[in-house]
């Protein structure tokens, strides 16, 4: 059994060596929960060490979240999987909040052509 301290410390070495990890695989590696590894991220992020993302951490100034291009295609597949069932989810009429990603984008293409008369909501900058 690891103590909390070495539990910390290597996740910070990992972080600053591979540039990334993910919550699940050093949950299941050290024998905690999720949410014990994301709060010994939360250190990290506030000793400017790491940036927390979707599913994990990054380091900070070593790695870098890959382009939008790039995660567009990324799974492609099983994106547009899931645009197609969300689509068959609304209903005409409704109103929509489309937030930002490669995901996203599939939703709001799967939308297109519909005829659904939907509201889309989406961010602003």
């Amino acid at each position: 059994m690891t103590t909390v301290n070495a539990r910390k410390q290597s996740i910070r070495q990992r972080i600053l060596q591979s540039g990334e990890v993910v919550f699940s695989e050093l949950a299941a590696e050290f024998g905690v929960s999720e949410m014990t590894i994301r709060r010994d991220i939360d250190l990290l992020e506030s000793e400017g060490v790491a940036r927390k993302v979707i599913g994990g951490a990054i380091a900070i100034g070593k790695a870098q979240e890959p382009p939008f291009a790039v995660r567009s295609e990324s799974a492609s597949d099983g994106k547009r999987l899931i645009a197609e069932t969300i689509v068959t989810l609304l209903s005409p009429g409704e109103s929509v909040i489309l937030d930002s990603g490669s995901t996203v984008l599939e939703v709001a293409r799967g939308i297109r052509g519909k005829g659904l008369g939907l509201t889309v909501l989406t961010l602003s900058a």
